[in-house]
Formats: structure tokens, C-alpha cells, sequence
């Protein structure tokens, strides 16, 4: 059914999506403990505001994936690129 089909896809998302998180945590993580010994390594606090920002975009990314699942889950709307698809 393309329902299934349709929820199987967000589903995914949501993981892919979590996955990102996590893997931006880590490297988040890694940074700060890097440079939480002393001050920061010359290019310290760039690496820190990059990996802060693909925290906060790999975040806003799977609020965004739940979102779209919700939305299909409890409305019945269907994303706009999963309807060309379907």
C-alpha cells in the first residue's frame, strides 16, 4: 500500500535523521573535550562553532523528520516530495 510505503519512508528519515545527531554529539563531544584541558588550539573555537552548528542542523533536521511523520501519522498529510513519488 503507499500509505505503508509513505510512513516506511519518514520512518527511515526519523532514523537517518537520529543517526546524524548522534553522530554530530559525538564529534561535538570530541571537540570540547579536546580543548576543555586548557586554552584553545588557534583554530579551537572555529572547530568549536562548526561542530556546534552541525549539532544544531542535524537537531533541527530530525525535529523536522518527526514533524513530517506526525503529520502523516495523526492528519494524513503527505509530504509535497513524497507525493510526487507515491
Amino acid at each position: 500500500r503507499t500509505e505503508n510505503r509513505i510512513q516506511a519512508v519518514l520512518v527511515k528519515r526519523v532514523a537517518d535523521a537520529t543517526a546524524r545527531v548522534s553522530s554530530a554529539n559525538e564529534m561535538f563531544s570530541e571537540v570540547i573535550n579536546h580543548f576543555a584541558s586548557g586554552l584553545p588550539h588557534p583554530d579551537g573555537s572555529l572547530r568549536i562553532k562548526k561542530a556546534s552548528s552541525e549539532l544544531s542542523a542535524a537537531r533541527a533536521g530530525r525535529m523536522e523528520a518527526h514533524k513530517r511523520l506526525t503529520d502523516f501519522i495523526e492528519r494524513g498529510i503527505v509530504p509535497e516530495d513524497l507525493k510526487r513519488t507515491s
